[in-house]
């Protein structure tokens, strides 16, 4: 059950973020810009935004060298962002 709690809050933070760099709200529109981005699949970047699953360190480095998110944050089980 932790992990599906920390998978939820991720995309929780994940979406806040990507909301702040002005993303798209459209899901199906953020996924795939997201995907294309990290050079991940869609499915995988689906996966994140819903909290269905987290990503691997390597992915997690993707995501702050590519977005500028700080990754720390993002598995901090806290809400406030650092």
């Amino acid at each position: 059950m932790t992990t599906l709690r920390n998978s939820k809050l991720f995309a929780e933070k994940l979406n806040a973020k990507l909301d702040d760099l002005d993303m798209p709200a459209d899901f199906r529109e953020r996924i795939h810009i997201l995907a294309k981005m990290l050079h991940i699949s869609p499915e995988r970047a689906r996966f994140w935004l819903n909290g269905y699953q987290l990503p691997n360190k390597n992915e997690m480095d993707l995501l702050e060298h590519e977005l500028g998110i700080d990754t720390h944050w993002l598995h901090d089980q806290s809400q406030q962002q650092h």
